[in-house]
């Protein structure tokens, strides 16, 4: 598999919004009661997409700067069939790099205590738990982990 990892800067076609509201909206963790819509993901310019061979959305992930130090990692979602194929892996890598080249010092990710599979990639990855907060909207807690860059 060949995966290209591509930083859209500049905001991402709608054709590529609707891809990605698919894979958003299917994904058990995903928000909830709050399908995505076109305009929310085209309003978005900070995406990293991974594309099969076939040019077609496997991956993406969502990362903003949130301070001058501090950028966020969200909405990490691989197409099911392409899972646990170093996919994930790739984009968080190439997100590290990223927030490192425009003078990040942190990378930081939220986490549902129950998604086991994003916590342990993260962990295999070096990322280290800070803290848990309870959501204001869905009322339960989340994890936040964080990695120096």
């Amino acid at each position: 598999m060949n995966i290209k990892t591509i930083y859209k800067e500049s905001g991402i076609t709608i054709s590529d919004a609707g891809k990605i509201i698919i894979l958003l909206n299917v994904n058990e963790w995903s928000r909830p009661g709050k399908p995505y819509t076109t305009e929310e993901v085209i309003s978005e310019k900070d995406f990293l997409i991974a594309y099969d061979e076939s040019n077609e959305i496997v991956g993406f992930l969502r990362l903003k700067k949130v301070q001058w130090y501090q950028w966020e990692l969200y909405n990490l979602v691989i197409n099911k069939q392409y899972r646990r194929k170093g996919i994930a892996q790739s984009l968080i890598k190439v997100a590290k790099k990223y927030a490192s080249t425009h003078k990040g010092g942190i990378l930081q990710v939220t986490i549902d205590p129950e998604n086991m599979s994003s916590i342990n990639l993260f962990s295999k990855m070096g990322w280290k738990y800070s803290i848990s907060f309870i959501h204001p909207a869905y009322k339960k807690p989340y994890g936040v982990w964080n990695i120096s860059v």
